[in-house]
């Protein structure tokens, strides 16, 4: 059971977090922590936030538990050390997320404080954004567009060797490069095994731009 209750100057609290922390959307969640501003280390906000609205897992990764989460709005990187989500797979839905927010060096990274509420569904899709190098060149419209699921047309890698987790490899597209394709996830099922130099294709991925 929920109650709730207001009082003359002060705030209504739904579920233990003062309304002006509940947070809609992603992009909602996202305005309340400006990542932007300190880029030289971690630092936390000590505000629980409250997600209320559905987002779908684009991406998961065993290292601390971490996931990508994503609504029409925006996208956001979880750091889930403690595993408080929970088990969850890329297309669940979810809704009712309790979490701090973190600027880890210009990255925004939301970190669970208590399980989420709702499973939704189950194998949800997210399209992609479809962007051009010229545009993953563009840091600012990157930010923007911060852990997003994007995908890159017709580009060819140019770096030789195996795949190995926190390279950079370099990308072609249109006479136009960028050392743009980096195995973030560590435990990702293409490392280690030998890069397709010179072959032209799609690459799919999350936006891991920084400010």
């Amino acid at each position: 059971m929920c109650y709730y209750f207001s009082a003359p100057d002060t705030f209504a609290l739904m579920y233990g977090v003062p309304s002006e922390f509940m947070c809609a959307d992603i992009a909602t969640l996202r305005s309340k922590l400006d990542y932007t501003d300190n880029t030289s280390g971690s630092v936390q906000d000590t505000v629980e936030y409250k997600l209320t609205g559905s987002v779908i897992v684009t991406a998961t990764a065993a290292y601390n538990n971490q996931k990508v989460l994503q609504d029409e709005t925006g996208a956001i990187l979880v750091f889930d050390q403690n595993n408080v989500l929970g088990s969850l797979e890329v297309g669940d839905e979810i809704s009712g997320i309790y979490c701090k927010l973190t600027n880890y060096w210009g990255f925004l990274e939301l970190v669970p404080t208590r399980p989420y509420e709702h499973l939704v569904g189950y194998f949800q899709d997210v399209d992609p954004l479809v962007i051009t190098l010229s545009q993953l060149n563009d840091n600012d419209y990157m930010i923007e567009h911060q852990a997003e699921l994007i995908e890159l047309d017709n580009v060819t890698i140019t770096s030789s060797g195996n795949f190995a987790k926190l390279n950079r490899y370099d990308l072609l597209q249109n006479g136009v490069t960028a050392p743009a394709l980096y195995p973030y996830f560590q435990d990702a099922d293409y490392l280690t095994l030998p890069i397709p130099t010179g072959v032209e294709q799609n690459i799919t991925g999350f936006n891991f731009a920084t400010s």
